[in-house]
C-alpha cells in the first residue's frame, strides 16, 4: 500500500493564537488543512475561543470543495480508484475535524444562549401544533421562561410581525 499522501503534513502547533488571528483569508485556510490531526486537537490553536469559528468555517469551506472534487471525479474514467479513494479518505478526516471543532465552537457559547435557544425550538414545534386546533387556549395560559411575562400567543405574534411567512393559512370553507 502507499504511504504517500497527497496532502502536506505540518506542524500548527508552532503558531500562536494572535498569529492565526492576525493572518490573512489564504494563509489561514491553507494551513487550517494542512494537518488536520493537528487542526482538531482539543489544545490545538486553532480550537482556541479566538479563531475557532473562523476554524470552523474554513473546515466547512474545503468540506464543499471536497465534495465538488468528489463529484467531478466520480464522473471522470481518468482518475483512478486510489486517488478516488484516497479523496473519499480525505473527506471523511475533514467530516471528523469538522465535528470535533463544531462541537467546540458550540461548548463556547454561553449556556444562557444554548438554553434559550433550544426553548425557541421547542416552542416553535409547540406552536405549529398547537395554533388553530382545540388547544389554542392553552396559548394564552404558557408564560415563556426567557421572556418576562409574555404569553406563547404574544410571542406568537411577534414572531408573525417579524416574518409573516409564519403565519398559519386561515382555511377556507367550502361554499
Amino acid at each position: 500500500m502507499n504511504n504517500v499522501t497527497p496532502f502536506p503534513r505540518k506542524d500548527t502547533s508552532v503558531y500562536t493564537v494572535e498569529q492565526l488571528a492576525a493572518m490573512g483569508d489564504d494563509e489561514f485556510n491553507r494551513l487550517v488543512t494542512d494537518n488536520l490531526k493537528a487542526t482538531m486537537r482539543w489544545k490545538s490553536p486553532f480550537q482556541q475561543d479566538a479563531v475557532v469559528r473562523r476554524t470552523l468555517l474554513s473546515l466547512v469551506a474545503k468540506l464543499h470543495a471536497t465534495d465538488a472534487t468528489l463529484r467531478i471525479q466520480a464522473e471522470d474514467p481518468t482518475v483512478s480508484v486510489e486517488r478516488y479513494e484516497s479523496a473519499q479518505s480525505f473527506r471523511r478526516h475533514l467530516l471528523a475535524a469538522v465535528d470535533v471543532t463544531e462541537r467546540r465552537a458550540s461548548f463556547l457559547i454561553p449556556r444562557a444562549a444554548r438554553e434559550a435557544s433550544e426553548w425557541k425550538t421547542l416552542l416553535h414545534e409547540v406552536l405549529d401544533e398547537l395554533v388553530d386546533t382545540e388547544f389554542d387556549d392553552v396559548l394564552d395560559e404558557f408564560d415563556i421562561p426567557f421572556a418576562d411575562g409574555m404569553s406563547l400567543r404574544m410571542w406568537r405574534d411577534a414572531r408573525i410581525v417579524k416574518d409573516p411567512s409564519r403565519a398559519v393559512p386561515v382555511k377556507e370553507l367550502a361554499a
